[in-house]
């Protein structure tokens, strides 16, 4: 086991912590994310990249469906991230990436991204589409005299 000294020495030795001021250590906020201290690219690590999404656009009130997301180097740790969420994922057989969706939850039309991320490394955005709800035509009124 090693001694209060030898880990001040170690952490001293790392350049993170000053054994004057053993309250102050400086500590990443996190090793994973781009732009802090610890990061390191993870070697031969390939960006994910989206081609295409299907459907591209549905209507607010629409059946729920499965969002088909085809692309390259998807993983089974790659996850779909929708309007800025992650989703449960599925990469299927063919590629393809696969989440539900619930047009019937969204409140306006709008367009939202699509992007993936496989650990750190982040796709393209793909826009996805949410149109106002198609009109009902009017009724007709009821025949006269009838």
């Amino acid at each position: 086991m090693k001694s209060a000294a030898d880990i001040y020495y170690d952490l001293a030795r790392m350049g993170e912590f000053d054994p004057a001021n053993p309250w102050e250590m400086k500590m990443p906020v996190s090793i994973n994310e781009p732009g802090t201290p610890a990061f390191e690219p993870i070697s031969g690590a390939v960006t994910p990249e989206i081609t295409s999404i299907e459907p591209a656009t549905c209507a607010i009130g629409d059946a729920d469906f499965d969002l088909v997301i085809t692309g390259t180097n998807f993983t089974e740790d790659t996850e779909i991230y929708f309007a800025g969420h992650p989703e449960p994922t599925t990469l299927n057989e063919d590629g393809t990436l696969t989440t539900g969706v619930k047009p019937s939850l969204w409140g306006a039309p709008a367009t939202v991204q699509c992007q993936v991320h496989t650990g750190t490394l982040v796709s393209n955005a793909v826009p996805f589409e949410f149109t106002a709800p198609a009109e009902e035509p009017p009724a007709e009124p009821p025949a006269a005299g009838g």
